[in-house]
């Protein structure tokens, strides 16, 4: 996806009910280092482009969603 000049990556993440949490905290340390290699990655290979990392949650008991814009930094 892309964002005028930012090349965005967009982790979308979905739960069925509350157990364990909503869907914006099931991007655990390991996901988000994860999806921090993956921009890396991108980032040696389109040198000139900013790279995002944005979340979708959506939790469907109730019928809800959040666009986390930037929600993966490189601060771990």
């Amino acid at each position: 996806m892309e964002d005028k000049k930012d090349l965005v990556i967009v982790e979308v993440k979905t739960k069925a009910d509350e157990s364990f949490g909503k869907a914006k905290e099931m991007i655990t340390l390991k996901k988000r280092k994860k999806l921090l290699q993956l921009a890396a990655a991108l980032s040696q290979k389109i040198p000139n482009r900013t790279i995002r990392i944005d979340v979708v949650a959506i939790d469907m008991q109730d019928e809800s969603y959040e666009h986390l814009v930037s929600a993966v930094e490189n601060n771990i």
